[in-house]
This record gives C-alpha cells, sequence and structure tokens, in this order.
C-alpha cells in the first residue's frame, strides 16, 4: 500500500529528528524535534519512546527537556533512564529523576489497545517492571534494573538504526551509588539495583573472559554502599536480606559468599542453620570461618558442629574466643557430630573442653555457694558422704 504524501513526509522528519540526536549538534536537534512537532498526532508509542532514549544516550539535556515539551507526553521512560545510567549520563539521568520517573514504571499504554500486550512487551524489551508477578524471584532475573549493568546488545533500538555508544560498569556503580544516597530510588527500585549489582557480580566472576576487568568489584562496591544504607534505614526493604540469602547456592562464586559473610553475616548463618547443602559442604564452610563473626548462641553451635563433624581441628581453634559458643549445649551437640563422622580425636579434644567446662562451672558454683559444699574430715575425706556410708 503507497503511503500518503503526508505520511512519507512523516517518516523523513522521524528520520531525520533520528539522526540529528545521535550525530547531530544541539541546535541541529532542536531544528528537527521543531519540524516534527506539527505532525506529533501521527507518531506511535514506539517512535515517541525510541526519541527519547537515542536522546538520553547522546544528547544534551536541552533536547531531552524539548522532546517531553513538544513532543510529549512520552508513553514509556523507565528504559531511557536505564540508558542514561548505563552511559553514565549523570545530567541526563538527574533531569530524568527531577521528572519522577521510576525504573521499574510499566508503559502507559491504553489497557483497550487491540495490541497493548505485545506493546508493553516490546517497549520493555520483555524485561521486568514493577507490576511483574516474577519480581525478586529469580536472583538472576532481567529486569530494567538490570540492563544497567549490561552493554548495549545488538537490535536493542526500538526503531531504526543502532544508537549504541561505549559503557564503563564502575561509573555506572558509581552514578547509582550517588543517586542512592540521595535517596533517589523508590523502595522497590532500591531493592532491584541491590539484586541487579550482585547478579552482575556474580555473573562477571563466573564469566571474566565476557566482562571488563573490575567489572565484579565495582558491582560489589555498589552493593556494600547500598547494603550501608539500608543498615540505617536509608533505603531499601525487608527485601535485602532474602536477596542475599538467595545469592548463597552450590554453585556461587566463593568470593560472592565471601562478601555476605563479611557484610551480613547474619545472612550466612540463616542459610546454614536451614539449608542441608550447606551444611554438608564442610569445605566452604570451613573456608568462611575466616570471614565470620560470632553470631547467636545456635548460629555458633551449628557452626561448631559442622566444623566438628569435618574435623575441622583448626577452624574450632579459632571460635574459641568468640562469645556464646562452646557452650555446654553447643560441645555437646558438637561431640556428637564429631563421632557420628568418626572423629574420635576431635570428639576426644571436645569431650575435655566440655569436661574443662563443667569443673569451671562447679567450682564457682562452690565459690558462691560455700555453705553448700562437701565437708572434709582431718584426712581430707567427704564427711558427706562418709556419713552416707555408715547408714
Amino acid at each position: 500500500m503507497e503511503l500518503s504524501l503526508e505520511k512519507r513526509q512523516y517518516k523523513r522528519l522521524c528520520a531525520a529528528l533520528r539522526m540529528a540526536l545521535v550525530t547531530g549538534t544541539e541546535q541541529e536537534a532542536l531544528d528537527a524535534i521543531d519540524a516534527l512537532k506539527p505532525m506529533r498526532g501521527m507518531a506511535t508509542a514506539k517512535e515517541l519512546t525510541d526519541f527519547l532514549e537515542r536522546a538520553c544516550v547522546w544528547s544534551s539535556c536541552k533536547v531531552v527537556d524539548a522532546i517531553f515539551s513538544e513532543l510529549g507526553p512520552i508513553p514509556y521512560k523507565g528504559w531511557a533512564l536505564a540508558l542514561a545510567l548505563r552511559c553514565d549520563r549523570e545530567d541526563i539521568a538527574m533531569d530524568l529523576k527531577a521528572r519522577r520517573i521510576n525504573l521499574l514504571e510499566d508503559p502507559d499504554v491504553p489497557k483497550e489497545a487491540l495490541d497493548h500486550n505485545l506493546l508493553v512487551v516490546e517497549l520493555t524489551r520483555g524485561d521486568m517492571t514493577g507490576s511483574s508477578p516474577r519480581l525478586f524471584q529469580d536472583p538472576q532475573g532481567r529486569s530494567v534494573c538490570s540492563e544497567i549493568f549490561r552493554p548495549f546488545a545488538p537490535h536493542e533500538e526500538l526503531l531504526g538504526s543502532d544508537y549504541s555508544r561505549g559503557t564503563d560498569v564502575t561509573k555506572s556503580c558509581e552514578l547509582i551509588a550517588k543517586l542512592a544516597n540521595e535517596q533517589a530510588f523508590i523502595p522497590i527500585v532500591f531493592d532491584d539495583l541491590f539484586r541487579a549489582a550482585l547478579a552482575c557480580a556474580s555473573r562477571a566472576f563466573a564469566s571474566p573472559a565476557s566482562y571488563v576487568p573490575g567489572t565484579p568489584e565495582a558491582c560489589l562496591d555498589l552493593a556494600q554502599a547500598m547494603l550501608e544504607l539500608h543498615k540505617q534505614k536509608l533505603g531499601g526493604t525487608e527485601r535485602i536480606e532474602k536477596l542475599l540469602g538467595d545469592l548463597i547456592v552450590p554453585s556461587q562464586d566463593e568470593r560472592l559468599i565471601i562478601f555476605i559473610c563479611e557484610q551480613a553475616p547474619a545472612v550466612f548463618y540463616d542459610q546454614l542453620c536451614s539449608q542441608s547443602w550447606l551444611r554438608k559442604n564442610v569445605g566452604l564452610v570451613r573456608r568462611m570461618v575466616a570471614h565470620l563473626v560470632p553470631g547467636t548462641e545456635y548460629q555458633n553451635g551449628v557452626l561448631m558442629s559442622v566444623l566438628a563433624s569435618g574435623a575441622c581441628f583448626d577452624q574450632l581453634e579459632d571460635l574459641l574466643g568468640w562469645k556464646d559458643t562452646f557452650t555446654p549445649g553447643n560441645l555437646d551437640r558438637a561431640i556428637d557430630a564429631a563421632s557420628e563422622a568418626g572423629h574420635a580425636e576431635i570428639a576426644a579434644w571436645l569431650l575435655t573442653l566440655r569436661q574443662d567446662l563443667s569443673d569451671t562451672d562447679k567450682a564457682q558454683e562452690a565459690t558462691q555457694h560455700p555453705e553448700d559444699s562437701p565437708k572434709e574430715g582431718p584426712g581430707g575425706e567427704d564427711l558427706g558422704e562418709l556419713s552416707d556410708l555408715l547408714l
């Protein structure tokens, strides 16, 4: 079907604007926006979204503002913000945040539109948004937030020619940390950015050749900064701890588990107490001891039992100075664990500690209640026991 003269003119203006946004000067981009403005009513949701996304990657704040004022409303803006953060465009990101744009927002597509579901998938590239029921279910799931930590992919553009540019994960992480420190993210976005940073670190550890050197370290630095804000109740929700726990899986790189042990030891202890695979992986637990601090008495006891079952004498010695660790109950369970595993020497050593603890408790009790202590005769015999025999 042949296009009308007006439609052909509109298509030429759209192509000119797309080119000006990427390769033209600021004034050329502004002139192209002015030229298209009278025909704005012909623009589709994909075209309007594409204009904004291109501008956020290459153009100035003035051009971005002109797109909003002259071609708005824009039906979808979350991906544009993700692109600004991916490309470390702080001025653009700040401008979008000032407009209260949400990374996980849903496209503003009329529900009654025939192609509503397909258009939403196309605009978000199939990634999860805040309304996605699967958000946070998979630690490695792809959401709009996770796109910040990925390079440009082929055919990522909605329309027209490629507009990708170089990216730097380290700079993107620094920008996100700065915005998080200014409390620029709503709780659900804060949580998902935290998850996405850890997921990127995990992938980079697993496939270092596919990532720029320093990527996992930059992501963990960001996660640490966000975790500190969370601890100060300046960002995130109770999901943060669960997101960390979900990353402790058999296939996880130990460097990420070390991060969790050092930054959130309670999370590691919770997993140790609840996950049988982790308790059976004595080698991993043994290597984590150097990165842990004492937990609760129960958690310390579980750790002791795991180490005892694996004959980890050096690590058990490391726990000797820990508070609420070598208690009678914990020692009894550790002795049982060592015995069941056939480690007689460890069991004997723990039994000695248990006996010493009992002797110490008896001595302290005798000191505190001397009237209750047995009386001795001239030869040192226990008169209480002697009187029992005489009776």
